[in-house]
């Protein structure tokens, strides 16, 4: 694995990390009350994901199968979700075209 990859493969984990991590914030707010206390974390985290994604996107195209799986996992983490927390495909046939692609990958369909 080129060094170019591995820096990507660790800021697309640390982003599906992120977005666990923003689902278990999610899953504790039950009121105002918690929304208020739990704002600050949610921030940091957003934060985080848009610094993630900068980095990346300085970052040279994956070389590897690894790096592009490593893509399309991130790319799952912070898709538009349901409120059951699964990804929202696109609805144009574009979009939704790499929205299978993105879950064939992210599901390890070729690894």
């Amino acid at each position: 694995m080129t060094s170019a990859d591995a820096e990507l493969i660790a800021a697309c984990d640390r982003i599906v990390a992120n977005d666990r991590e923003q689902l278990a914030v999610y899953a504790v707010r039950r009121s105002v009350a918690d929304e208020r206390r739990t704002r600050h974390i949610l921030d940091a985290l957003f934060a985080e994901v848009e610094s993630l994604m900068d980095r990346i996107d300085n970052l040279p195209r994956p070389t590897t199968l690894a790096g592009v799986i490593a893509m399309a996992r991130a790319a799952r983490a912070i898709a538009t979700k349901a409120p059951d927390g699964q990804p929202v495909p696109p609805c144009d046939d574009e979009g939704w075209l790499a929205f299978e692609v993105m879950h064939a990958l992210a599901e390890g369909v070729l690894a």
